[in-house]
């Protein structure tokens, strides 16, 4: 065989290996799936080393996704995608005006992006209207 074949094979591989380890291995392929829906909070006060925030994230494809806080990742199906779907425009918080005073301990933004629109909800605007929504979160997360 052509040593600088070798050579080259030997390059491709070592660099791949080094990509895969680096990337921290296999990971969920998200580019076929259309995001939906994301939430992401943050609390205080929050003493060091505590988690203080959360980012959870539901793809169309019923990937569930947690960061921060009780992090993981779930498949919840097309059954629950399909009720979260209609929770959310039940709500009747798509494309709605949703401004909420301040509150110093607790921020939230909600961000759903259906029907052709992206619609960002900043707690605690909304915050009746999302109830049910809120709740599935929490069912979904456990």
């Amino acid at each position: 065989m052509n040593k600088t074949l070798v050579v080259g094979l030997v390059v491709v591989v070592s660099i791949g290996a080094y990509l895969f380890v680096a990337g921290g291995g296999l990971k969920v392929d998200y580019s076929s799936a259309t995001l939906i829906f994301e939430k992401s909070s943050g609390w205080g006060p929050c003493e060091s080393g505590d988690e203080c925030g959360q980012h959870i994230y539901l793809y169309s494809n019923g990937v569930f996704v947690v960061e921060g806080k009780d992090a993981g990742e779930k498949n919840i199906g097309a059954e629950n995608v399909e009720r979260f779907v209609e929770a959310i425009r039940n709500s009747g918080v798509i494309g709605k005006e949703c401004e909420g005073g301040q509150v110093i301990d607790v921020s939230t933004t909600y961000k759903i992006y259906l029907d052709s629109t992206i619609t960002t909800i900043k707690f605690p605007g909304c915050d009746e209207e999302l109830t049910e929504v809120d709740e599935m979160l929490n069912e979904f997360e456990k």
